[in-house]
This record gives C-alpha cells, structure tokens and sequence, in this order.
C-alpha cells in the first residue's frame, strides 16, 4: 500500500511538470538571446494572379459609360467581379484579355484605365481584391477572416481570429503562402520574439492559411489553482481505487 501511495504522489508530481505552461511559453515581444533572430524585410505589395477575383467600379463624368460598367439589374450602381483567367488576363464590358497577372492592384488599376481611354479621356477605375482573405487554422482561432487594411500584421491577424494565449504553440507557427507561379511554400517561425517585427513573417498576405498546433501541455494545462486541485485530487481518488481493486 506504502509503495502504491508512492507511486500516486510520483504521478501527480509527472502530471504537474507536463501541464506547466510557463510565461517564456505564452507571451509576445519577448527580448531573450535564446529565441531566434529575425532580420528586417522590406514589405512588398501583394501581385496578381491566376484566379483571384477583382472587383471593378468605373468613374466618369460620362454617364453612360458609368451606367454600362456599373449598374445591375436593379439599377443600382455597384461593383462588378472579374476573374482573372489561367492566362494571367481578364475581360471587362468592350474590352478584352487584359494582362493583370503579377501587377498590384494599383498597377492593374492604372492598366485597365489606359485600355478604356478611348471612350473618355476623364475615366477613373476603382479596383478591389475580392479574395482579399485569409484562414486561420487550429484550436487557437479557424476561420476565414477578411484582410480589412493594408499591411495587416501577424499579431492583427491572431487576434481577429480569436486567439487565446496558451493554447496554441507559438514557438513553431506556419504559413502556408501561394507564390507568384502557384507553387504554396510553408514558413515556419517562432512568434514569440519581437524580431518577428518587420522581417518577412510580419505582414500577412491575401490567401494566407496560418496554423497554430496545439501547445503539448495544453491537454492537461492548469489555468487556476482550483484545477490545480481539482487535477490532484481526480488523479489521486483514481490511483487510490484502482490499488484498492487490485488489493
């Protein structure tokens, strides 16, 4: 009986090393030598490509150029949704095959006005990513979320989606990121040091899928002294009887 006490309180002692989940494990902008070092990446403008959605409004003093680009069927003016083709172009009303594809949206914007000069000289375009989203993966926040701003951050990024500190591990966080030749690369960093500011996983980027796995200590994570106990006593109730059976 002595021994089996033994091993119940070497059990318990086990349970609480795997459930701690210190500060070093949870918090952000940490300073320490021993997280790694992030150096400063110039932040790049998100290009085109194949299949993303535009949508389009056209400005002009001409109303009938307004209302053949942007009335619906109810009459009302609105934007209008372009997708653009495997060939890297898209087709608006009088014009076609326009070459978008690896051009900002600003780029995109300033070519497709060039394209419907002929029909008036004082022609504006309103261009807007459609699919400008991106996914969040894991027990710490899912979901697709709308990018609502320009040069979105990481942190920005979490929060919307619900993060909880603790429950995710964020000592190896992913992105899994298209490139300009469809070709998805996964990136993988620690995003507990402030380096991670201005380097290269700061800003998110349409389409991007981030992934938190589960933290390991987070089955049996004690989040109150109150669980502290309650985990003690469960654990210790169990063993007691499964001794007292076997006795």
């Amino acid at each position: 009986m002595i021994n089996g006490i033994k091993y119940s309180i070497l059990f318990c002692l086990m349970l609480l090393f795997v459930s701690c989940v210190t500060n070093r494990d949870t918090r952000l902008l940490q300073q320490r030598a021993s997280l790694p070092e992030y150096k400063n990446a110039p932040y790049t403008e998100y290009r085109l490509r194949a299949n993303d959605e535009l949508n389009m409004r056209v400005i002009s003093l001409n109303q009938d150029i307004t209302s053949a680009f942007n009335l619906g069927r109810s009459g009302q003016s609105s934007f209008f949704s372009y997708r653009i083709f495997h060939d890297g172009t898209i087709d608006i009303p009088f014009v076609d095959s326009i070459p978008v594809v690896g051009l900002t949206i600003k780029e995109a914007s300033a070519v497709i006005e060039e394209r419907l000069k002929g029909m008036s000289d004082d022609i504006t375009v309103n261009l807007h990513l459609a699919n400008n989203e991106y996914y969040m993966v894991g027990n710490s926040g899912k979901g697709k979320h709308s990018i609502y701003k320009d040069r979105m951050t990481i942190y920005q990024a979490i929060a919307q989606a619900g993060f909880s500190p603790g429950v995710g591990n964020l000592k190896k966080v992913r992105i899994i990121r298209e490139q300009e030749n469809n070709i998805s690369t996964i990136v993988t960093f620690d995003l507990r040091t402030e380096s991670i500011i201005d380097s290269e996983f700061y800003y998110i980027q349409p389409n991007d899928v981030i992934y938190v796995s589960t933290s390991k200590g987070n089955f049996f994570r004690i989040q109150s002294f109150t669980s502290l106990i309650g985990i003690v006593s469960s654990s210790l109730t169990f063993l007691l009887l499964m001794l007292s059976y076997t006795n």
